[in-house]
C-alpha cells in the first residue's frame, strides 16, 4: 500500500498540482508585502542629517568659527513619509541667505517646514540639533608667519647631511579672522619621515592644515631640501696646547696627539691645523691623583662632522 501511495503523490506531481511548498513561500510573500504597505502607513521615530549651503556671505568680513554643515533632526512621520525624506536628503541640501540674518540663525520647527520640499511637510519635527548658530564676524586679515620642518631624517653609512632641511618658502601668508589669525605664530609641515639618504634631497612636503576652516594658506606645501654629501677621513697630528698659565712648568708626555677625522669630500682640501685644538684643564693638574691628564679635542663643527683621537690620556712632569 505505501507503495501505492508514494506512487499516487507521484503521478498528481506530474499532472501539473502545485507542490506544498511552494505554495507556502507564496503565501509568506503576499503577507510580507502586505505588512510592508501597512507598515508605511504606520508613524516611526527617526534620526535624520540634512547637509546645509550658505549663500550670500558679507563681503569684506569672514565668520570667526565655522558654521555647522550638517543639521540633526529627530523626527516622527509615517515610515512612507520617512523614506521620501531620507531619499530627498541623500541629494538635496537646504541653502541658507546669511542676508536673512543679523546676529543669529535659529531652525526653528516653522522654519524647518518651509525649507523642506512641499511633499515632505507632513512631519512632527521632535528635536533640532542645533537650535540656533551664532554668527560672529571678525574682519578679514592677512600676516606671514614662519614654517617650522617637523622632518626627521637619516643618511646611509659614510653620508651625512650637510645642514638642517631648509624650508622653502621660510613664512607663507595666512588669512582669515583678525583675532585668529593674531594668535597664530608659525605653520608646521606634516610629520615626515626620510631613511638612508646618499644624495641630496629636493622634495614637497604638505603643511598642516588648519583646524578652522576659515583660516586659509597662501600655500599648501613647501619645498624641503636637505643637502647630503658623502663622507671622506683624514688625519692630522698637533701639538697639545698648554693653559697659559702651566707653559715653561710642565711637561706633556707625549706632547701630541693623532686626530683622525670625517668631513665631507667638498671641504676636505680646507681642513687645516686651525680646525682642531687639543687641550686640558689647568684645574685637572691640581686635582689629579696621579701624573696623567685627559685630553679635549674641540674642532670646527661646520665643517668636521666626527673625529677620535689618540692618545685620549698622557702623562705630565712637573718642572
Amino acid at each position: 500500500m505505501a507503495e501505492d501511495n508514494s506512487f499516487l503523490e507521484k503521478v498528481k506531481i506530474s499532472s501539473g498540482e502545485t507542490p506544498g511548498w511552494v505554495v507556502f513561500i507564496i503565501t509568506l510573500l503576499i503577507a510580507f508585502v502586505l505588512w510592508f504597505f501597512l507598515s508605511l502607513d504606520e508613524n516611526y521615530k527617526t534620526d535624520l542629517n540634512i547637509r546645509l549651503k550658505y549663500i550670500n556671505h558679507p563681503d569684506n568680513r569672514i565668520l570667526s568659527f565655522p558654521l555647522p554643515e550638517t543639521l540633526s533632526l529627530s523626527i516622527k512621520a509615517k515610515g512612507l513619509e520617512i523614506i521620501r525624506l531620507k531619499r530627498w536628503a541623500k541629494t538635496n541640501v537646504i541653502i541658507i541667505d546669511l542676508n536673512n540674518y543679523k546676529d543669529k540663525i535659529v531652525f526653528s520647527d516653522f522654519r524647518i517646514r518651509n525649507l523642506l520640499p512641499e511633499k515632505l511637510d507632513k512631519i512632527s519635527v521632535i528635536s533640532i540639533s542645533p537650535a540656533n548658530v551664532g554668527l560672529n564676524y571678525d574682519n578679514i586679515f592677512s600676516k606671514k608667519v614662519k614654517v617650522i620642518s617637523k622632518v626627521k631624517y637619516s643618511c646611509k653609512s659614510d653620508y651625512c647631511a650637510l645642514d638642517e632641511p631648509l624650508v622653502q618658502p621660510a613664512e607663507i601668508e595666512v588669512f582669515g579672522p583678525e583675532k585668529e589669525i593674531r594668535k597664530i605664530t608659525s605653520v608646521y609641515t606634516i610629520d615626515t619621515q626620510f631613511n638612508d639618504l646618499n644624495n641630496t634631497l629636493n622634495t614637497i612636503v604638505k603643511l598642516v592644515k588648519p583646524v578652522n576652516p576659515n583660516i586659509r594658506l597662501s600655500t599648501s606645501h613647501v619645498n624641503i631640501i636637505i643637502p647630503v654629501e658623502q663622507l671622506t677621513e683624514g688625519s692630522i697630528s698637533l701639538f697639545i696646547n698648554i693653559p697659559s698659565e702651566l707653559k715653561n712648568k710642565i711637561t706633556l708626555i707625549p706632547p701630541k696627539v693623532e686626530i683622525t677625522y670625517q668631513t665631507i669630500l667638498s671641504k676636505f682640501s680646507s681642513i687645516g691645523t686651525s680646525d682642531f685644538y687639543p687641550t686640558f684643564s689647568a684645574s685637572d693638574i691640581n686635582n689629579a691623583k696621579s701624573a696623567k691628564i685627559k685630553i679635549t679635542v674641540g674642532f670646527d663643527s661646520t665643517k668636521i662632522k666626527n673625529i677620535r683621537y689618540f692618545p685620549e690620556i698622557v702623562g705630565f712632569i712637573l718642572k
